[in-house]
């Protein structure tokens, strides 16, 4: 299968972090929730995403760094799901998503739309591992790696553009790796 320009394939999903949390809250008390541009803002702890019911993701991951881990597989909750349960407002055009600790990170709305972009429960059918951002992450399988956050707090729908952690930095705000779009 074909690799983006400038990725090599890798045998294993690295577990690469550069912001880890603090800490975490304990599973009973993890919450995700969904502000800003929105008719319904939601505020849904773990037991309550797993009852929406997963899906199952089979996508290539591409870190900005060079490398591709091919064929992962993910579970979770559709994020297409939770924001038609949100009700997106008109205006809404970028989303910015929150880790537990210091780290954001923003992107198109539209691109967080698409089909198999999930919150992510489970990595290769198991309960997703802490350092693979366990108990929840953003996969959004189709932009580099930095936009699937890991220890996923919530997302915030803006109308104009804020930089997340890496985009504040100098990288691109969509991030597409066929497009190279590694830096803005």
């Amino acid at each position: 299968m074909a690799l983006p320009p400038g990725q090599v394939s890798v045998p294993k999903l690295p577990a690469f972090t550069y912001v880890p949390p603090a800490g975490l809250p304990a599973p009973e008390a993890y919450r995700f929730w969904v502000r800003g541009r929105v008719a319904r803002p939601l505020s849904l702890g773990l037991a309550e995403l797993d009852a929406l019911g997963f899906v199952r993701v089979s996508h290539d991951f591409h870190c900005v760094t060079g490398w591709t881990r091919e064929g992962v597989s993910w579970e979770g909750v559709p994020l297409a799901s939770l924001l038609e349960r949100a009700g997106v407002l008109p205006g809404a055009r970028w989303l910015l998503a929150f880790a537990y600790g210091a780290y954001t990170a923003a992107m198109p709305l539209a691109e967080a739309r698409k089909p198999g972009v999930i919150l992510a429960r489970k990595l290769g059918g198991e309960p997703l591992p802490e350092p693979y951002g366990g108990p929840l992450r953003l996969v959004v399988p189709h932009l580099y790696g930095w936009k699937s956050v890991k220890w996923l707090m919530g997302i915030k729908l803006l109308e104009h553009y804020e930089p997340g952690y890496w985009e504040a930095r100098g990288y691109h705000p969509r991030g597409d790796p066929w497009r190279e779009e590694r830096y803005g």
